[in-house]
């Protein structure tokens, strides 16, 4: 169920994740060592659907101050900051669901093309395989090493939403400067912005891991030197790419959402 953002509460949102930013770069002046990422307001809006967990988990991040920032041992005898350990079981379970998303959106892939080997894609599986397995791990009981892997693999989950960001918004600068170069009208490229943009980022990511046409529209040209943008092929090639973009564009959007969607159950 969507959150719906009142005032109060974006005001809310806004004061806990800058005063956890402040006290996160206190912390930092006063030596703290691999103290947790920065947390943004969008972030928080991206990954919760649930007031009540969004509640925890703004709650949690206002406990980032004080004696939680003292340095523990843990059982394995790993070092780790108090207040980082309790929030990163805290959120495991929400770390595992994207792995698990992730896992099978992938072997979705893979199973479309059963008799076309892809290797890129078998790797990214058997990738994720291995980090959603190290999630089922006893965080108290791994070592430096293991822990630091723990540590990396839930804020992987945490930043999917900036990747996907700029992933998103790459893709849509490269289009648009392809479709200048290659002649399509303004009102056109304009309108296809505005249809595009109903995808969530995350939603684009899946369509661009499960879209060939999405793909080869990324290796439509090089990135820009100098200002300039060089296209990879030919501008004949190029546009028929782009034509075939706009008149798939609907049915590219509607499998996103519907199959997106289907990921979350």
């Amino acid at each position: 169920m969507t959150i719906r953002y009142s005032q109060k509460l974006n005001r809310e949102i806004t004061r806990v994740v800058h005063n956890f930013n402040q006290n996160r770069n206190r912390a930092i002046k006063r030596g703290l060592k691999n103290v947790p990422p920065l947390v943004r307001v969008s972030d928080l809006k991206a990954r919760y659907t649930s007031r009540s967990e969004l509640n925890k988990e703004l709650e949690r991040l206002s406990q980032f101050k004080g004696d939680a920032l003292k340095k523990i041992e843990t059982q394995g005898g790993a070092t780790a900051i108090k207040w980082e350990l309790s929030h990163l079981k805290a959120i495991t379970k929400e770390a595992k669901k994207f792995y698990d998303r992730e896992i099978l959106a992938t072997r979705r892939y893979l199973a479309k093309f059963p008799n076309e080997r892809d290797i890129g894609k078998e790797e990214r599986l058997n990738e994720l395989l291995d980090k959603r397995a190290f999630l089922d791990m006893n965080i108290t009981q791994l070592n430096q090493l293991d822990y630091k892997t723990y540590r990396a693999t839930v804020y992987e989950y945490t930043d999917s939403h900036q990747r996907d960001k700029r992933a998103y918004r790459g893709f849509l600068s490269e289009v648009e400067t392809v479709m200048r170069m290659t002649g399509i009208e303004e009102e056109m490229i304009k309108t296809f912005m505005n249809n595009f943009k109903v995808l969530s980022p995350s939603e684009f990511v899946y369509l661009y891991n499960n879209s060939d046409l999405v793909n080869r529209v990324f290796d439509l040209a090089d990135s820009p030197a100098l200002g300039r943008v060089k296209l990879n092929t030919s501008e004949a090639n190029a546009r028929e790419i782009i034509d075939a973009l706009l008149e798939e564009q609907s049915d590219l959007i509607k499998q996103a959402q519907e199959e997106f969607s289907s990921l979350n159950g």
